[in-house]
């Protein structure tokens, strides 16, 4: 069974003007939406917790054995199953993954963007290393967010990308961790946290896009 993704995000209650009168109705529904979709990442955990026990004591027997031809595919499934035990008690986690899935599969929406409750911050395309002003500790995620349309222009050529550049790799967004390069939207590294279109010469690149960030941990 799959969870209801995030709250206004599923329901883009954020592209309407929402009456005052509406208002305290949308906040108690936001809550219910958040109590279920915890509810239903507990008992998925439970499920799968119950699942490596029944497997622990089949592997526990096989190892009994001279020859266990499960024995290894076992122990590949427990690792596996307690991976998604952890993720899906780690809430904020789970949403910025799911997020990640929705935004790699190009299914994520401007409607989707403007529902994430964070301030967004432009960066400049003739900026190469944009100051987010966010210097990561140790033990801090942060999950970056480009808005999905935005699109800036690279010289001399005229041709406007989003943040996925292109398919080379150039004008893509380029997220640092002081000086090193961070693949992916997740960001761990510690440092402070700059953004730019990956171009050796900015200066005569044209436009902006928007990202958002979220403190995961």
């Amino acid at each position: 069974m799959r969870c209801i993704l995030p709250l206004l995000a599923s329901l883009a209650l954020t592209a309407v003007e929402i009456p005052p009168e509406v208002r305290p109705i949308t906040t108690k529904l936001d809550a219910a939406l958040s109590e279920a979709e915890r509810v239903c990442h507990v008992s998925q955990a439970k499920a799968k917790e119950d699942a490596v026990k029944e497997m622990e004591k089949l592997l526990k027997a096989e190892k009994k054995k001279k020859a266990s031809l499960i024995s290894t595919d076992l122990e590949v499934r427990i690792a596996a199953l307690t991976k998604d035990i952890a993720l899906l008690k780690d809430e904020p986690l789970l949403q910025a993954t799911e997020l990640d899935t929705k935004i790699s599969k190009k299914e994520f929406t401007e409607e989707d963007w403007a529902a994430i409750p964070a301030q967004s911050l432009k960066l400049d395309a003739k900026e190469p290393r944009s100051n987010t002003k966010i210097k990561v500790a140790a033990g801090e995620l942060y999950f970056i967010v480009p808005h999905p349309t935005d699109a800036w222009k690279n010289q001399p050529t005229g041709e406007s990308f989003t943040w996925r550049g292109k398919d080379d790799g150039d004008m893509k967004l380029m997220i640092r961790c002081g000086e090193k390069e961070i693949p992916g939207l997740f960001v761990s590294e510690t440092g402070l946290m700059t953004m730019g279109p990956n171009d050796k010469g900015c200066g005569d690149n044209e436009g902006s896009i928007r990202i958002k960030i979220i403190r995961v941990h």
